[in-house]
């Protein structure tokens, strides 16, 4: 059962939420992910040091690729929102 982010969950109900509202959630959530991508790679510096397995640095990989592609699709969503193009 795949794991559901309760944050797609909201963006369910975008429609519902002012304009001004829905660009401060979707702020706030871009910067929880920078910071959690900036996380991911002072772990992966550590792990390195630590000379973990090269399989915990792969986990640390996968995380930091889907933290980009939030990021990435985060940023496109506040320019469309802007613009009146979603939701």
């Amino acid at each position: 059962m795949p794991i559901v982010d309760p944050f797609q969950v909201a963006l369910t109900f975008m429609d519902r939420l002012p304009k001004a509202d829905l660009l401060a959630v979707v702020r706030e959530r871009t910067e929880r992910l920078r910071a959690g991508f900036a996380s991911f790679e002072r772990a992966r510096n550590a792990k390195r040091a630590a000379d973990a397995p090269r399989h915990v640095d792969e986990c640390l990989a996968l995380s930091a690729a889907e933290y980009r592609a939030q990021l990435e699709w985060l940023e496109q969503a506040v320019a469309r929102i802007e613009r009146d193009d979603i939701p």
